[in-house]
């Protein structure tokens, strides 16, 4: 199915959000995938809390992380290396 996809122009993209996306959110995310990829999205979509806010984008084994959560553990983990 994945080599059909691709062959295609096609390509899943799993999104993860703190609250689910409005149709303008979804197609934002969509729109800015097939550009990065140069291909046709095929997007399956989580809703995860744990996220606090944001989202988290898995696309062909890549994860861009935009979540409320990594920021904070990023600014956590700053903090610490300063004292």
């Amino acid at each position: 199915q994945t080599l059909l996809e691709e062959a295609l122009g096609k390509i899943r993209v799993h999104i993860r959000s703190a609250v689910t996306l409005s149709k303008m959110e979804l197609q934002s995310v969509v729109e800015a995938f097939g550009r990065l990829t140069n291909k046709t999205v095929i997007p399956t979509v989580d809703i995860d809390p744990d996220l606090l806010g944001g989202m988290v984008v898995t696309v062909a084994g890549q994860v861009y992380d935009a979540s409320l959560k990594s920021r904070l553990r990023g600014m956590g983990e700053a903090l610490t290396q300063q004292e």
